[in-house]
């Protein structure tokens, strides 16, 4: 088991993690969606619709199969925003906990919804005669984008619409022993040099938060 320490004294990529990850998902749910009742990315969904009826019209694969899927993975965005703002409305914490997989969400619709448009007019391209070869290679690309990436929708709206479920019940005693979340931060971020006064430092707060002493550093990577 990893301690504490570790975490917040020698793992200085979680900031940016944070700041990428639960920052902008925050972002994203509490202002960018929550305003004005989420008109913003309702007239952005208005667009995909557009785009599916597109790819829809065009009785060819791949683009029968890009309108499919990306008509597919529209219908969970729409049930996963409507989750989020009644969330905003009604449970915060359940609409702030469903926040990641939210942004993960969009970002592969989004992706999905780009990459379809330049396949649309890379395919008119072609049949107005154009014979270079990126218009192919960016169908070629929309159609694995559909294939192999866009279903991955599937699984965040999985995860949104769980939301509500037991990560709201969960002990949050149970993530640090018997220190609340402030004391572990408090004291790991001011660490302290090097040598034999950190790794004091270090037993003490492991002992303080009831945690089990490593054996080595297999045991410390496994777990």
């Amino acid at each position: 088991v990893l301690f504490r320490s570790q975490y917040f004294g020698d793992v200085r990529i979680t900031p940016i993690y944070e700041g990428t990850n639960g920052i902008q998902a925050a972002d994203l749910v509490s202002r960018k969606l929550g305003r004005a009742g989420g008109a913003a990315m309702e007239a952005i969904l208005a667009e995909v619709r557009a785009t599916v009826a597109a790819l829809q019209a065009v009785a060819e694969e791949p683009f029968e199969h890009m309108g499919t899927a990306l008509a597919s993975a529209l219908a969970g965005m729409e049930a996963s925003t409507q989750q989020v703002l009644g969330g905003l409305q009604t449970d915060r914490d359940m609409a702030l906990g469903a926040s990641f997989d939210y942004l993960m969400q969009t970002g592969y619709l989004f992706g999905g919804w780009a990459l379809a448009r330049c396949a649309l007019l890379a395919r008119q391209r072609i049949t107005e005669g154009d014979d270079n070869s990126f218009y192919p290679q960016k169908i070629a690309t929309a159609a694995f984008y559909a294939e192999q990436i866009l279903p991955s929708c599937g699984s965040n709206a999985g995860a949104v619409a769980t939301a509500a479920g037991s990560l709201q019940s969960y002990p949050l005693d149970w993530l640090c022993g018997q220190c609340d979340d402030q004391d572990i931060y408090s004291r790991s971020v001011r660490r302290p040099p090097r040598g034999a006064g950190r790794r004091t430092a270090v037993q003490q707060l492991r002992a303080d938060c009831a945690l089990p002493r490593p054996r080595g550093n297999h045991q410390v990577l496994r777990g």
